[in-house]
């Protein structure tokens, strides 16, 4: 309930980013409900999503090797992490590049632009320096 109630205030924060984050917030809704389907099945039982887990492998829902069937909490639980670790790296790298504007190694005017492509040094993102 805790994981669910945390990734719940991850979409208000990536909704302050902008509207280009919206994809990723219906994502993450989307996992939510496919954990929160299985944990309301029986939450004294699920006390943690390892409980929840390991409650759908003894069902027989997943095969070996890996694969998952969807819906399921094991595949929203997936997704989840890993669109946490995309954000994780774009705040990184985000913060990554204030550190070096604010210790004056880069310009404002330098670093990723809104398309993602760098501008070097009196250029434009292209590296067009007419």
């Amino acid at each position: 309930a805790l994981f669910i109630a945390a990734c719940q205030n991850y979409c208000k924060v990536l909704a302050l980013i902008g509207p280009f984050t919206l994809l990723s917030t219906r994502e993450v809704i989307s996992n939510m409900k496919k954990i929160e389907h299985s944990f309301e099945l029986a939450p004294v039982r699920y006390r943690s999503m390892r409980e929840l887990l390991e409650a759908e492998v003894a069902a027989g829902m997943h095969q070996p090797g890996g694969v998952l069937v969807d819906p399921s909490a094991a595949v929203g639980l997936l997704w989840a992490r890993r669109g946490l670790t995309f954000w994780v790296h774009i705040f990184r790298e985000l913060s990554r590049i204030g550190r070096q504007r604010q210790s004056g190694r880069i310009s404002p005017a330098e670093g990723p632009t809104p398309s993602g492509r760098s501008t070097p040094r009196g250029g434009s993102p292209t590296g067009d320096v007419s």
